[in-house]
């Protein structure tokens, strides 16, 4: 029992986000500032449960905090309806 807990500890810290879901503005700009090690789920504007809203105008900003490091991004698309 013990050997379970232990990785499943181990599952829940490696799949946690440092800070919570970003969902794109539906007008206007958003800006987010970003730390060493950060990571975050980011959404189109209807979030991970709605569909996207139609003639959307906006700007999403990610400002990186310490000059010289550089965002990594990896794409996950879910399915098309």
């Amino acid at each position: 029992m013990k050997q379970i807990l232990h990785i499943l500890i181990l599952f829940i810290s490696v799949n946690s986000y440092s800070q919570p879901p970003v969902n794109h503005p539906i007008d206007g700009q958003q800006a987010n500032t970003l730390y060493c090690g950060d990571s975050f789920l980011y959404y189109d504007n209807g979030g991970p449960t709605l569909n996207y809203s139609n003639y959307a105008a906006s700007v999403q900003i990610f400002k990186i905090f310490t000059i010289g490091h550089v965002v990594e991004v990896d794409f996950t698309f879910g399915a098309f309806a």
